[in-house]
């Protein structure tokens, strides 16, 4: 999710692990955890339910599963609760992802307008900062002003909590 970021592959390409700390003990617990997962993997694809549906949500945990592909395999599981808290989470970020990368602009932000609507946004500063920066990108970039009028609101009710905001308003409502 940001710059540089470390991650150990299969040879399919296939995420196994994501370094978590930038240090050589970081480097190694991400290769034993990748080759753990690695395990799993093989386990799941050889027919072990559980393997599978383990390694399934940590990728989706660690949004590297396509939101229709994700979809289709959680609602094929029996999750807890707290699984499935944690994958709706997920999914979110799965979601807006798509979103920004879809080679169609308007149907990615018309996409992004929906989750809006629909008053998904979670309380978790990154996802909606996040959000918030894909809107407005899409919204400047094809000149949607009903858009871009909402992360400009967005950013009118921030400047209380977070004053540096400032500068990014006083940007935004010039645009």
């Amino acid at each position: 999710m940001g710059f540089p970021s470390f991650v150990v592959l299969d040879e399919d390409g296939e995420l196994l692990a994501v370094v978590e700390k930038r240090t050589v003990e970081g480097f190694e617990a991400a290769v034993a955890a990748a080759k753990d997962l690695k395990a799993l993997d093989d386990a799941g694809k050889a027919g072990d339910a559980a393997a599978a549906k383990t390694v399934l949500l940590k990728r989706i945990g660690w949004q590297a599963v396509p939101h229709a592909a994700a979809s289709a395999a959680l609602a094929k599981l029996d999750l807890t609760d707290d699984e499935r808290a944690a994958a709706t989470r997920s999914m979110l970020g799965i979601e807006m992802n798509d979103a920004r990368l879809c080679n169609d602009k308007a149907e990615g932000l018309k996409r992004l307008l929906k989750i809006h609507s629909e008053g998904r946004l979670v309380d978790d500063p990154r996802v909606a900062g996040t959000f918030w920066r894909y809107l407005s990108v899409g919204a400047e970039a094809l000149q949607h002003a009903e858009a871009y009028g909402l992360y400009v609101e967005y950013l009118r009710g921030q400047i209380e909590k977070n004053p540096r905001m400032k500068t990014a308003l006083d940007a935004a409502e010039k645009k």
